[in-house]
């Protein structure tokens, strides 16, 4: 089995804090509310690529969460000492 990169454990967080703070609205109604691609809103909760801090930061805003705050959730789903660097 593949090890994750270090990359893949940062966005698969993203995309677990998206889904704990999601309101009771589809990510998808969301995304035409705020004109949001569905694309990227799919692609941002099945941690299928890397995204621009904008792109985070249009949906953190469109589920009604501040981005400190989303980064925070962002950070306990992380393993303890995480770092996108190698040691």
């Amino acid at each position: 089995m593949k090890k994750e990169s270090r990359e893949q454990i940062f966005i698969k967080a993203i995309a677990m804090a998206v889904k704990q703070c999601k309101p009771e609205k589809s990510i998808s109604k969301i995304a035409m509310e705020y004109g949001i691609s569905t694309s990227t809103t799919s692609d941002l909760i099945n941690a299928k690529k890397d995204f621009y801090v904008t792109s985070i930061a249009k949906i953190a805003e469109a589920i009604d969460v501040k981005l400190s705050y989303f980064f925070s959730i962002v950070e306990t789903n992380l393993p303890e000492n995480f770092s996108l660097f190698e040691d």
